[in-house]
């Protein structure tokens, strides 16, 4: 009967270990702006989403300025607009615009997040995609406006008349829309409900418990299993930890996957491909810790289990 308690303790703690490290990782993404400014870093996903987020605002602010912009105009805007993500990104305000849209990324998703758990708790129903994550690029859109208006200034300063058409093209320019956003997919609706990821919000920050917790419960089973019996502990809380960090890593891949199958031939393809590149290099090295974590107390337990039996002989 020890034994089978200790087992059951073991597990328990296992599955309490690999929540309490999933928590923390979830936690920081979702309540500290240094994971996401970090995906968005010097890393090579971070690189090609620095490349992908000019090229989409540029594309949608150069396309509404042609549709409003002055007939006479019109070889002058498509010539601007066509250099307009490289000049984004070389303008000096850009790191400043880009980090910006990290931090509302990801304030507004938490902010998402809460909306829906006042819903649910009001009683109302809420959109199977209403807590997937949208990428804010609306201080890079204001940046591709005022961009845009310093290149057409410049296009326009020797020509006749220039004041009247740089006043013309600074109301074209107001029409360009500065609260674009891309919805990724990320996660999928057919795995996670709004009402899943809201509860994950809310409790996320208490994995300090949850580590705590499974402290004390590893420590409880040692303390119940027979001295001899202790290596089953090792054993059983390893292996829960293993198949935890395995059953997350194949579940965050899955997501993955299903965010860039869905965004393949939309506009907005490679800035998604992009960011889940970023999420998959931040969170999947935690998993494999995790099962590397899960197989050293297995090994511990193994080793256990041939002292024990060899002093028994």
């Amino acid at each position: 009967m020890r034994h089978v308690l200790a087992a059951l303790l073991a597990v328990l703690s296992g599955v309490l270990a690999v929540l309490a490290v999933a928590s923390y990782r979830i936690d920081a993404v979702l309540h500290t702006p240094e994971p996401l400014q970090q995906i968005a870093g010097s890393s090579a996903e971070g690189q090609a989403l620095r490349e992908a987020a000019p090229e989409l605002v540029g594309s949608a602010a150069g396309q509404a300025l042609e549709d409003v912009a002055p007939g006479f105009a019109a070889d002058m805007v498509s010539q601007v607009t066509g250099s307009l993500a490289g000049n984004i990104v070389a303008d000096e305000g850009f790191d400043q615009a880009w980090s910006a849209s990290l931090e509302q990324t990801r304030t507004g998703w938490v902010e998402q997040l809460r909306a829906i758990r006042t819903e649910l708790d009001a009683g109302r129903e809420v959109p199977d995609d209403a807590a997937q994550l949208d990428l804010d690029i609306g201080p890079l859109a204001q940046l591709s406006a005022e961009v845009l208006t310093s290149s057409l200034r410049d296009a326009v300063s020797g020509l006749p008349f220039g004041d009247q058409i740089g006043a013309m093209i600074d109301d074209a320019v107001a029409e360009v829309p500065d609260d674009l956003s891309v919805t990724t997919g990320f996660p999928a609706t057919e795995d996670v409900s709004p009402r899943q990821l809201a509860f994950v919000e809310s409790v996320v920050g208490y994995w300090m418990w949850a580590a705590g917790a499974a402290v004390v419960l590893f420590l409880v089973a040692l303390m119940v299993a027979p001295y001899r019996g202790r290596s089953l502990v090792w054993l059983f809380g390893g292996a829960a930890v293993l198949a935890g960090g395995a059953a997350a890593r194949w579940w965050l891949q899955e997501q993955f996957t299903q965010a860039t199958t869905a965004a393949e031939g939309t506009a907005e393809s490679a800035m998604v491909e992009a960011l889940v590149g970023g999420f998959r290099s931040v969170l999947l090295p935690d998993t494999m810790w995790v099962m590397v974590g899960g197989a050293a107390a297995v090994f511990i337990g193994l080793i256990t289990a041939a002292v024990t039996a060899m002093t028994r002989r």
